[in-house]
C-alpha cells in the first residue's frame, strides 16, 4: 500500500450507517490513523478515522448510532457575553469515556457553537 497524504479532505462526507458527518480535513497522526471533526448525532466531536480498503470495510460489524448527548451541555444565550475561559469552565467538553455509559470515547461538544464559543 502506498503512503497516504498527511491531510485528506473529508468535508461534508456523510457516513449514513453511523450518522456521522465529517468536517474539514482529516490529519494524519503518528499512529497512521487520521483525526478530524465530525457531527455525531447532534454532537460535535473529534473522531479518529482509519483508512481501510473496501474489502476490510465489508467485514466490519454494523453499529446503530447513539442518541446519547454524552452529558455535555451548553447554553448559547448565557454564553453570549462570556469569554472562552469562562465558557470552558461552565460548559466543559467531554474528553474521554462517556459518563452515561453509551460506549463513546473521545472528544464531544454539545453543538457547533459550543466548539466555536469555547475556542477549543
Amino acid at each position: 500500500m502506498q503512503d497516504l497524504p498527511n491531510e485528506i479532505d473529508v468535508d461534508g462526507i456523510l457516513d449514513d450507517s453511523s450518522h456521522i458527518k465529517y468536517l474539514g480535513k482529516a490529519v494524519k497522526q503518528p499512529n497512521g490513523n487520521y483525526n478530524c471533526l465530525a457531527i455525531v448525532g447532534d454532537s460535535l466531536c473529534r473522531v479518529e478515522v482509519i483508512i481501510m480498503t473496501e474489502l476490510e470495510q465489508l467485514s466490519l460489524p454494523h453499529h446503530e448510532p447513539s442518541s446519547c448527548d454524552h452529558g455535555v451541555t451548553f447554553d448559547e444565550e448565557a454564553a453570549d457575553d462570556l469569554d472562552c475561559v469562562e465558557i470552558r469552565k461552565r460548559w466543559p467538553r467531554l474528553f474521554g469515556k462517556c459518563p452515561k455509559g453509551c460506549g463513546f470515547e473521545g472528544i464531544a461538544y454539545a453543538s457547533k457553537m459550543h466548539y466555536v464559543y469555547g475556542d477549543w
